[in-house]
């Protein structure tokens, strides 16, 4: 908290008054902007060497359009980017590869049985999307999918839309052509988005 003019007089400023018309030349964003990178430099991660190969692998991963590959598809990646890079074991470096870029937030990777073969590349696209097909107000984001949910099981869609009861059934008619159903599912559960009965 920093003392600062407001309206009432001086104060203790709980926000940082930006003016936006002089972007990055404004003090207080300088001021954020030396105060983050701090912040940052001081993070483990930032200085954490690793191979070279790895962001060879990631860079890889930033091009492919996907939005999931499976463990197996990331384990030939990989390999063809000249894992494993001391001579020991390819899947045991892939796994802690996948962790680290995981650890990072630049990839979702779950190091768990159920989805352990799962790699996701654009969380947002992957999970938050079909999510929105379940958790939302369904008067107003009426999408061809719920129509089709709807329209194919009446009583399934009234038990969704009235008593957020979700019969898995639905599923097919709300996330078509999905090849990772289950594991979306199991994602959805992981982070208290839906929950089994």
């Amino acid at each position: 908290l920093k003392q600062g003019t407001v309206s009432s007089g001086t104060g203790l400023l709980w926000f940082h008054p930006v003016d936006n018309r002089q972007g990055v030349k404004d003090a207080v964003v300088k001021e954020i902007m030396g105060a983050v990178e701090r912040l940052v430099e001081a993070e483990q991660y930032i200085t954490k060497r690793v191979p070279l190969e790895w962001m060879a692998v990631y860079d890889s991963l930033r091009q492919d359009s996907r939005t999931a590959i499976s463990f197996s598809e990331l384990t030939l990646l990989a390999k063809s980017h000249g894992l494993p890079t001391a001579g020991g074991d390819l899947a045991a470096e892939v796994k802690l590869l996948a962790k680290f870029f995981a650890g990072l937030g630049l990839i979702m990777y779950h190091d768990e049985e159920s989805l352990a073969m799962l790699v996701v590349l654009n969380p947002a696209e992957f999970l938050i999307a079909p999510a929105t097909r379940l958790v939302c107000s369904h008067q107003i984001h009426l999408l061809d999918e719920h129509d089709k949910a709807r329209k194919a099981m009446p009583g399934a869609w009234q038990l969704l839309t009235r008593k957020a009861t979700l019969d898995q059934r639905l599923l097919p008619f709300l996330w078509p052509n999905n090849p990772n159903q289950h594991e979306l599912e199991l994602l959805m559960v992981k982070f208290g988005l839906i929950v089994p009965l």
